[in-house]
């Protein structure tokens, strides 16, 4: 039952909090240098589990936010900066460590073209769902010939990690405050640096690693987020930079590093149903709200999925740094769905060339829609509508969504187990919360 109101407008927030495991009674680290790696482990007794490595060669600083998550985003530790020499970054680093209460501290220091750095990571106890760690870095000495490059002349701290191809990454996607950003084949992550005060790259499943983690940048200040992905075939290489910068050396900064599973998208609904034309523009809608949205949704009935102008929308959400929601709905019913229409569909929502939620037959659990209360037949319908989307569009993210939990789940049936990459509850808000700001990490 959609409710359509003129004075209202219905804000769509997905909030994914997965979590694995149990509380942990560990109460130590264990650190072990193999190579030029320091091996970072929490745990008791013989129970130790990795869940940070320190590169010395390199600086780069990897934290997994659970034993079972993917090492994949790194963070470069050393200040990294352009010279009329060329592009510096990646320095070496010596390095002693104690445990400090119930963290574990790790002092580093370093030089990078005659600018010496020092600083300090403190690792904090990894809880269920996330790991974090403050770093602190101080330089003397300055950069000789330090060249201006718009965004990216002196970089404090940079996530380095990979994504090769649609189904070949380390990470997903990224954001800087509450933009966010697909990651492109090469080129540019941002058209322009912004100004944020966080950013990230996002986490996920691809073919190449499974469950790889979320990582955030949390500043002290806003400062110039940019980044880059470099054309690459090997999933073994760092092909994405993406990063802090300033316009001059610093001389001292601070930020903490999160390793997450979980996340949140802020969204909204415009109007741009297959039944109201009437919307608000995004940009508007941005600016009304202070705030740049991760999300934006639309209503599509299946029957209609060759309307031209459903792309239109979806390249203006693009456009606007968005993620495309697609309501995808049988109006027909369960036996009217087209599968060459699904197809042609799926086609276009590849050719976007970005990430695309797909929501099939929202509030399933209802019995206002021509689908609805029909569990058996919905199911079915839905794994096939999802067979067609991850065999031509692996960038979309098939939604299961039923309303406020009503009548679900349906007699103990699955939910598409391996078809299904969010469950979402889609819940109606008075309008004294909606109008409230919603603070997200995208």
């Amino acid at each position: 039952m959609k409710w359509i109101d003129s004075t209202k407008i219905l804000l769509i927030l997905f909030c994914l909090a997965i979590t694995s495991g149990t509380g942990m009674a560990a109460s130590t680290w264990s650190v072990n240098l193999n190579g030029n790696i320091l091996e970072i482990a929490y745990g008791s007794g013989t129970n130790f589990n990795q869940y940070a490595a320190l590169h010395l060669d390199s600086s780069c600083f990897r934290m997994n936010w659970a034993p079972d998550s993917g090492c994949g985003t790194a963070v470069i530790l050393s200040p990294s900066f352009w010279t009329s020499d060329g592009y510096k970054q990646g320095a070496g680093i010596s390095y002693d460590q104690i445990q400090d209460g119930e963290d574990l501290l790790i002092h580093f220091e370093g030089e990078n073209y005659g600018l010496g750095f020092e600083g300090a990571v403190r690792i904090h106890p990894p809880t269920r769902d996330q790991i974090i760690a403050d770093v602190s870095v101080s330089t003397s000495g300055d950069v000789a010939n330090l060249v201006h490059r718009e965004g990216e002349t002196f970089k404090p701290m940079m996530l380095a990690s990979m994504h090769i191809s649609e189904n070949g990454w380390d990470a997903q996607r990224a954001y800087a405050g509450s933009k966010s950003f697909p990651i492109p084949r090469n080129g540019w992550i941002n058209d322009s640096p912004i100004q944020a005060s966080s950013f990230g790259l996002l986490r996920g499943s691809s073919a190449w690693k499974a469950n790889a983690s979320t990582v955030d940048i949390i500043l002290k200040g806003p400062m110039k987020i940019a980044g880059w992905n470099e054309l690459d075939q090997n999933p073994n290489n760092d092909t994405i930079g993406f990063w802090a910068a300033s316009d001059t050396v610093m001389s001292s900064w601070n930020y903490t590093i999160v390793s997450r599973l979980h996340g949140c998208y802020t969204g909204a609904y415009l109007g741009c149903g297959s039944e109201d034309s009437s919307c608000q523009s995004m940009e508007s809608f941005n600016l009304a709200t202070g705030k740049d949205h991760a999300m934006f949704l639309k209503y599509v009935d299946i029957a209609d999925s060759q309307n031209t102008g459903i792309w239109d929308w979806a390249q203006d959400v693009k456009v606007n740094g968005a993620i495309p929601v697609f309501m995808y709905d049988p109006y027909g019913g369960l036996g009217s769905i087209d599968t060459a229409k699904v197809e042609y569909f799926a086609t276009k929502c590849k050719e976007l060339d970005t990430e695309v939620f797909i929501i099939f037959g929202h509030e399933m659990n209802g019995n206002w829609y021509a689908w609805g209360q029909k569990p058996a037949e919905y199911i079915a319908e839905f794994k096939t509508v999802a067979e067609i989307f991850h065999r031509i569009a692996p960038r979309a993210e098939m939604c299961w969504i039923p309303n406020q939990n009503w009548g679900y789940p349906w007699g103990g049936m699955d939910h598409g187990d391996g078809y299904t990459e969010y469950l979402i509850s889609d819940d109606f808000l008075p309008t004294s919360l909606v109008s409230r700001r919603v603070e997200s990490p995208l």
